[in-house]
């Protein structure tokens, strides 16, 4: 009697285990974040003549909430003879939150011509070019996110490390992160 208890309980406990597995690893935020910087003329206000568009499109079957972003330019230096660090210093967004991004069931449902909420631009008009000119200096993108049902938070980053990581051009409309290039 008393091993078949134990098995049950052991059963349960497994079972538990497995289903919060599955909740923490299949109900979290997923986005994609570009693979390249947007360079583009500043139409926005006339304080640069360019600025540099950053976009993310919300690829989960829920919203996101309380999504922030942030730009960090990383400098590496000596420590000791073996070890090299980094330098983080933040670079100014235009715009570096937005309370909720629908997700991308409900953009489908809307005209897929015209609209698409789920796809986020984000820009800053720092000069990134001089930045990346530097070989010790790159780029780190830093998004947070919480997921619409359960609440749980992530963090995805992306770094931008060479020059080449910048394209001239206007991102393509809906769920593509590629660039028309000039």
């Amino acid at each position: 009697m008393f091993p078949l208890i134990a098995l049950n309980i052991f059963c349960s406990v497994i079972a538990s285990f497995i289903f919060l597995f599955l909740v923490l690893y299949l109900l979290r935020p997923k986005i994609s974040i570009s693979t390249y910087i947007c360079k583009q003329v500043n139409t926005f206000d006339d304080s640069t003549a360019n600025t540099y568009v950053f976009k993310i499109i919300n690829e989960s079957y829920f919203s996101a909430f309380d999504v922030q972003l942030e730009l960090f330019k990383l400098e590496q230096y000596r420590v000791t003879a073996k070890g090299i660090n980094n330098r983080i210093k933040p670079i100014a967004m235009q715009t570096n939150e937005i309370k909720h991004i629908p997700n991308y069931i409900s953009s489908k449902k809307c005209n897929k011509r015209s609209f698409a909420p789920h796809a986020i631009m984000f820009r800053t008009n720092e000069v990134l070019e001089e930045i990346l000119k530097n070989e010790k200096e790159t780029l780190q993108l830093q998004i947070t996110l919480r997921h619409g049902l359960t609440g749980l938070s992530r963090v995805y980053h992306k770094d931008y490390i060479t020059i080449d990581d910048i394209k001239e051009g206007q991102f393509k409309f809906g769920n593509s992160i590629d660039i028309d290039v000039k």
